[in-house]
Formats: structure tokens, C-alpha cells, sequence
């Protein structure tokens, strides 16, 4: 990070993709149950896992995810080179992308049993590119533009608010130390 783990430009660019993430698996969980060919899980109190169209959609959904925080949170320029000049995570992401994109439209019969991947109509299919596309343009303008400018707004807010209180000692007459420092009401 450009910054320390735990400052704010860190942490509002973290909680941010964090909702936004969040937000699009929602979605995904909303439209499957929204589907006319969508049947709930049957539950087997004996069985291991529960192979269903929800964990197929929200599985498919945070692969992309993944790659997707690696792009955004791979910050170029002031502070480091662009991207696509690290070529070995550019191959990376490229085989990646492609393998997720071939198991959501055409998944061979191997990977659905592997993976436990329900059978979607294309359509669907379609729908989930979608999201990960989506997901990836608002996490990027959120991140180039919205977080950066929030950050600056609270940060803004905060330093005006005193909350009631104003520091007394802090002038040059008086002692340097921090601890003779004082609030006053």
C-alpha cells in the first residue's frame, strides 16, 4: 500500500470494496432467486455440502472478484509503474480471467463435477460476466474518484468539529511537552 495499513486512505478504500463486493453478490443471490427455472436446495443433513445454484452463482461471482481487487488495489502512477508493466502478473490475470470466463459460459463436464457447478441457461451465464464487469468499472471509479474525495470530506468534518472541547497549552509560552497538554470545556 501507499500508505499505513490502518490509515484512513487505506482503510475507506478497503471498507468501500468490501460494500461494493458485498453489494454485487447480493445482486447475484437476488437475481438467481428471481429466475423462473430457479429450484431452492434440497438439504441433506448427511451430505458434506450442499450443491446448489446459489453457491454455483456466488462462487463464479467472487472468483472474478478476486482478480478484480488485485487490478484495483494495484495502484500505478505517482507512486508505482502502471500495471501492464509487470508482465508475469498481466499473464496471470489474462489466464485467470479466461479460465473463470470459460468455466462461467462453457464449463466442460469435468470442471462442473470437480467444482460442483450447477447447470444455468446462457442467459444467466451472460448475466454473471456482466456483474464482474460491472463490479470491475465501479470499483475502479470508486476507487480513482469517490473513496479519495469521502476520505478528504471526513477528514474535512472531523478536523472543523472540536466536539466542545479546545486545546489550552498549546501555544509556544507554554511547556513542550504533550502531557501538560489540556482540554477545556
Amino acid at each position: 500500500p501507499t500508505a499505513s495499513l490502518v490509515s484512513k486512505k487505506v482503510l475507506t478504500s478497503l471498507i468501500g470494496q468490501i460494500v461494493i463486493n458485498s453489494s454485487i453478490q447480493f445482486l447475484a443471490y437476488w437475481a438467481i432467486h428471481q429466475q423462473s427455472w430457479y429450484t431452492p436446495p434440497v438439504f441433506d443433513p448427511n451430505g458434506d455440502n450442499i450443491e446448489c445454484l446459489e453457491n454455483t452463482v456466488l462462487f463464479l461471482v467472487s472468483s472474478y472478484q478476486y482478480m478484480l481487487i488485485a487490478v484495483v488495489f494495484s495502484v500505478g502512477p505517482p507512486y508505482r509503474k502502471p500495471l501492464w508493466t509487470n508482465g508475469r502478473l498481466v499473464l496471470t490475470l489474462a489466464i485467470l480471467i479466461s479460465l473463470t470466463s470459460w468455466f462461467v459460459l462453457i464449463p466442460p463436464a469435468f470442471v462442473m463435477d470437480l467444482m460442483e457447478i450447477e447447470p444455468m441457461p446462457m442467459s444467466f451465464r451472460w448475466f454473471i460476466l456482466f456483474l464482474a464487469a460491472m463490479n470491475l468499472v465501479v470499483s475502479l471509479m470508486c476507487e480513482k474518484y469517490l473513496f479519495h474525495q469521502m476520505m478528504d470530506k471526513m477528514t474535512q468534518f472531523l478536523s472543523k468539529r472540536s466536539f466542545g472541547y479546545s486545546l489550552v497549552g498549546s501555544s509556544s509560552n507554554h511547556s513542550k511537552r504533550g502531557y501538560d497538554k489540556t482540554y477545556r470545556r
